[in-house]
Parts: C-alpha cells; structure tokens; sequence
C-alpha cells in the first residue's frame, strides 16, 4: 500500500511539474561556449497602432529582414541555447497604455525567456506622462533554447514592438527609432 500511495504521489508531482508555466520559473543554463553571432541594426521609425477601444495593436518587425535566420552548428537532434539582446530608443507610447516588445523564435514565443506565454516584455505600462516623456532606451535580453530537425538548421528570431490599448480611449501607438539586436548561439 506505501508502494502504490509514494507512486500515485510521484505521478501526481510529474503531472503538476509538467502542467506549471515555465515562463515564471527561474533558469540558470551553463557553462557554455559561444558557437556563432548575428546582429541587425535600424535606424527608422517602426511604429504600432491600433485603433479600437481596448484593442491590442498588430506586432511590428522591428527589424528587416524578418525573421533573422540564426544557425545552430549542431546535428539534427541536438539543442543550441540562443540568446536575444535587444537595444531600443522608444519614442512614443500614448499616455496610459502599455509598451511592448514581442520575442519571437521560430513562430512561438521566446522559451524559456522571460516572457509572458505570448512571447511579451512589458517595457511601459500605464503611464500617465509617456506622452510627453522624451525618448528613451530600453535594453531586455531573452533566451530560447532551439531544437534542430535537420543540421545546421536555421531558426527564425523576430523581434516586435506592439502597443495595447490599457486606458480604454479607443487607441494606441508605440514606436521605437534607433535599435540593435544580437543573437548569440550557445
């Protein structure tokens, strides 16, 4: 009876560690040695909006081409770790509402990050004078751990900036001006 109670006790424990988010748990990954580096750079305007009450804007590539390709140089059935900094002048986000930046790798979000389960770094949110602040930086940097299916495969990183709609007025708009982004492959 022990044997059968500690079984369904593990079994109970595995479900629940498999069930919980990742995206909240605390990860520490190394020692590692840096296989290869990318970098992008824009000096534009790149801007999202979205004009319905409460709406969420459509995500905007901050950089083009999009996605990066990034190779991991290693065989099918193997793992790189990537890791994502992303640098960016933020020039506008409409008073109150909430500033964004999506990490995306692959099509989902940036795993194990820290993001939310949508791939979303919140870089303002709710601020009453982020309309006549001035421009500013931010600086967020994930990671992503990527499996390749053949060799050297290549994987997409895209990174976004996006804008939700938080004090109900009908709108939003974020915008980031200058940026650099480096993806470093472990």
């Amino acid at each position: 009876m022990k044997n059968a109670r500690f079984a369904a006790w593990l079994l109970i424990l595995g479900l629940v560690t498999a069930l919980t988010s990742q995206a909240h748990a605390q990860f520490s990954i190394g020692p590692l040695r840096q296989l290869n580096s990318y970098f992008q750079g824009q000096p534009n305007t790149i801007t999202a909006t979205c004009a319905v009450m409460n709406c969420t804007a459509t995500p905007m590539p901050i950089f083009v081409p999009t996605p990066l390709l990034v190779q991991c140089p290693k065989p099918a059935g193997y793992f790189c770790d990537l890791y994502i900094h992303l640098e960016s002048q933020d020039t506008t986000l409409t008073r109150n509402d909430t500033g964004l930046f999506r990490f995306w790798v692959d099509n989902a979000a940036a795993t194990p990050g820290p993001v939310d389960a949508l791939g979303y770094f919140t870089w303002d949110n709710n601020d009453p004078d982020s309309r006549i602040a001035a421009a500013f930086s931010h600086s967020y940097a994930v990671v992503a751990h990527v499996y390749n299916l053949d060799n050297n495969q290549f994987h997409g990183v895209e990174v976004d900036v996006n804008c939700i709609d938080a004090s109900g007025n009908g709108s939003c708009t974020a915008s980031t001006g200058f940026s650099s982004l480096e993806v470093n492959i472990y």
